[in-house]
């Protein structure tokens, strides 16, 4: 038995302020605030207890599957608004003539849905649902809205999501792979709301769950070694450190310190795609676990500076290898990076662009023009004295570095001492790598133009697996 509760945003947009920023909007709508307009819809009228009961079984029926469309939204405008008027000392309101009013700054960001309904299921309710069904029906004829006040919707009881085939995405329970973090119902809500309006409070619920996005990518676009959705993480200093931001220079100490805390998480035996090395710690011929810078760079003002870093996970792991790997790096909530102290990470579901995995990876659709964020550092010295000669044979070990990760050999790389994205160092100002016995790797900044169209992560080189030959795509650069 199932249960699908529909939403109709009647005005064709959504008004609710996303509870971890009042600039953004709140999208999709947390089921928590779906829930809580439910509740208010019952204590305003006449508080049936067949509602009340409805209400406990839906706080207590697990986290819904969530049907909705990607949404428009644009800058929220600050409006200050005034509030109700003060009354004097003795208790009266004040005259008119002396009457003042303190403005307070309120935003209202709302977002405009490319489709406007959205539905709410629970594929696997229990057979208990059936007493409630009608409550929860008439509970659905009294919700005017969801959110503010001026977000006018009708609700409905359905029986199955068939309307919600074309442009509506599928957004599953997932704390392991979560794109965002949603509000959701859980046991004792109702109470804690009727309290809280019974005391004229305003209503808070700290029930969070993680939802996941569907995995969607071309089949026909080439990819790399890795799987396109990558694990992000945003760096946040601790208050206790020194240093209030990382540069990209600094890609190095910060990769190195996630891997090995990474590592230290994991569960005995380490796996291959986690280590990088076999049983008897020989390198492993598997790909496995990357770990990227992810920079504020491409745009105006963009000053290079790392804003988190991602986790690559290879493509075509079984569910359970993904798991695992999921699973240790989500044990790290804070790093240690020497001289550069504490940082915070933080699981960021804000969509800030440079955070996320399409900005890197070109999406869905993939990319044909790149160009590094980090340097390529390479195995082995090139052997041509002039610059022509050495640049076209540092381009054939970058060749042969595409196809090392799965990707078809580049139409043109060009060599650079500098990237073609705004904010990124030059390559001489990054560390070098060094080898076993203690020289240091040439590396280099490249442009790589293909035939086609090809979706990353890609990194390249010698120190892929540690950001360096971190590539992203050109947007909007005419290819030739």
């Amino acid at each position: 038995m199932s249960l699908c509760l529909g939403i109709h945003y009647l005005a064709g947009y959504a008004v609710a302020t996303d509870p971890a920023s009042r600039r953004r909007a709140e999208w999709p709508p947390h089921p928590a605030r779906v829930f809580m307009a439910l509740a208010a819809a019952h204590f305003e009228t006449d508080a049936d207890p067949a509602e009340a009961e409805a209400l406990r079984w839906l706080e207590g029926a697990g986290e819904p599957v969530l049907y909705a469309t990607e949404a428009d939204e644009r800058p929220a405008v600050e409006t200050f608004v005034p509030v109700n008027d003060k009354p004097t000392g003795s208790g009266m309101l004040q005259s008119v003539t002396g009457l003042t009013r303190s403005r307070q700054p309120r935003m209202f960001p709302r977002v405009w849905p490319h489709d406007e309904r959205v539905y709410l299921l629970w594929p696997d309710a229990d057979a208990s649902l059936a007493g409630h069904r009608a409550a929860l029906e008439q509970l659905c004829t009294k919700v005017t809205r969801i959110g503010h006040s001026s977000s006018l919707v009708q609700m409905w009881v359905d029986d199955d999501i068939s309307a919600a085939d074309g442009p509506h995405l599928r957004w599953e329970p997932d704390d392991l792979e979560a794109d965002v973090r949603l509000r959701v119902p859980s046991g004792g809500l109702l109470g804690r709301l009727a309290a809280d309006f019974d005391r004229e409070r305003r209503p808070s619920v700290g029930t969070w769950r993680g939802y996941r996005r569907p995995r969607e990518v071309d089949p026909e676009v080439p990819g790399s070694i890795w799987d396109p959705h990558l694990i992000v993480r945003r760096l946040e200093p601790t208050e206790e450190n020194a240093h209030r931001r990382l540069d990209l220079v600094a890609t190095l100490q910060v990769m190195t310190a996630m891997q090995r805390a990474v590592l230290s998480r994991a569960a005995e035996p380490v796996p291959e795609f986690i280590s990088g090395h076999r049983a008897g710690g020989s390198p492993t011929d598997r790909p496995h676990l990357a770990y990227l810078p992810l920079a504020f760079v491409d745009q105006e003002h963009a000053t290079g500076h790392l804003l988190g870093l991602a986790v690559a996970v290879p493509a075509g792991l079984e569910r359970a290898e993904r798991y695992a790997a999921l699973a240790a790096v989500g044990e790290v909530e804070e790093l240690h990076i020497g001289r550069l102290g504490a940082w915070r990470l933080v699981a960021d579901d804000q969509g800030r662009h440079n955070l996320r995995s399409e900005t890197w990876t070109g999406g869905a659709d993939g990319a044909r023009h790149w160009s590094t964020v980090t340097p390529i550092a390479f195995d082995r010295h090139a052997k041509a004295k002039d610059r022509e000669g050495r640049d076209q044979e540092l381009a054939g070990m970058i060749r042969q570095c595409c196809v090392r990760i799965g990707l078809p050999e580049p139409a043109h790389v060009i060599i650079r001492p500098v990237s073609e994205h705004l904010g990124v160092p030059a390559a001489h100002e990054f560390p070098r790598l060094s080898r076993k016995d203690g020289s240091e790797r040439r590396h280099v900044h490249a442009s790589l133009i293909f035939h086609e169209k090809v979706r990353g992560p890609i990194a390249l080189g010698a120190g892929r697996f540690r950001g360096y030959g971190f590539c992203r795509p050109l947007r909007n650069r005419r290819v030739v």
